[in-house]
């Protein structure tokens, strides 16, 4: 991990100390926001990962069934799409 990579995971609460278990034990949101702080993401894709790492929970049926979502398979396309280009950003 970088000088930056580090500093910017501790802005965010990120563990990385040898021995914490590192960025195995980051959330998809800790990697969103060190993506980000790092320039790897544009702030519009930050926002929407966001919305999609809340969207993502919907794959279990019991909490779209609790929260009244429906997701049809149009709605997974175009979440889909805009993952790979979140994606397409980091790489």
């Amino acid at each position: 991990m970088t000088i930056a990579a580090v500093t910017a995971a501790e802005k965010y609460g990120c563990s990385t100390s040898i021995g914490s278990g590192g960025a195995k034990d980051w959330t998809l949101q800790h990697y969103i926001d060190v993506a980000h702080e790092l320039g790897w993401i544009s702030a519009t894709a930050k926002d929407i990962g966001v919305v999609l790492r809340d969207y993502r929970n919907y794959i279990h049926p019991h909490k779209e069934l609790t929260h009244g979502i429906s997701l049809s398979k149009n709605d997974a396309t175009l979440l889909w799409e805009i993952s790979k280009s979140i994606t397409r950003q980091v790489l």
